[in-house]
């Protein structure tokens, strides 16, 4: 399995008020990045953002799309945190 990793699904240029090329570097660094790492996973994933909403989703949407079993945290990391759930610190 090798993921597609897709192109923005809107044209940063224009947008008001954000820098189209941090926008690009964005999404390259971080989906980008991260969807070529992944097509060595064979499990399900779970992605998550603050509050689980279009982030995590469209994430998990995406990844599905690339032929990776993925799922959203509902709520988000804000939620896993309130409720106590366990945080690993960044590496």
């Amino acid at each position: 399995m090798n993921p597609e990793i897709l192109p923005l699904p809107f044209e940063a240029a224009k947008l008001r008020g954000l820098s189209e090329r941090l926008l690009q570097s964005h999404h390259q660094n971080n989906y980008g990045g991260a969807v070529k790492r992944l097509h060595a996973i064979r499990a399900e994933v779970v992605v998550y953002c603050v509050y689980g909403h279009e982030v995590g989703q469209s994430s998990a949407a995406r990844l599905r799309h690339a032929g990776i079993s993925a799922r959203f945290l509902i709520g988000g990391i804000e939620d896993w945190k309130k409720a106590g759930r366990p945080i690993l610190p960044k590496t």
